[in-house]
């Protein structure tokens, strides 16, 4: 599983198939947002985390999540905004 949502959380990645050492998605729609992300080793590529983009007409305030660690993202209407984790 690449990508899973439920309510305003957003889980990148929650169970990627086992072997993959790298994995990546672009536009799946979760939660009135479009994500793509990719990781590496179960960490992010160092190039970013990934892109969300709001196509709602609403603001909306979701909360992503990735190996344990997540950040809150309030996205106004088409706004777009690259996601970088910690490392």
């Amino acid at each position: 599983m690449l990508l899973w949502a439920r309510g305003a959380a957003i889980h990148s990645f929650p169970a990627p198939p086992s072997g993959w050492p790298a994995a990546e998605f672009q536009g799946l729609l979760a939660a009135g947002l479009v994500v793509s992300a990719r990781a590496g080793g179960g960490r992010p590529h160092s190039a970013g985390g990934g892109q969300l983009r709001n196509i709602s007409t609403a603001v909306l305030t979701r909360e992503i999540w990735f190996h344990g660690q997540s950040l809150t993202a309030c996205l106004q209407p088409d706004e777009e905004r690259a996601i970088q984790w910690p490392r």
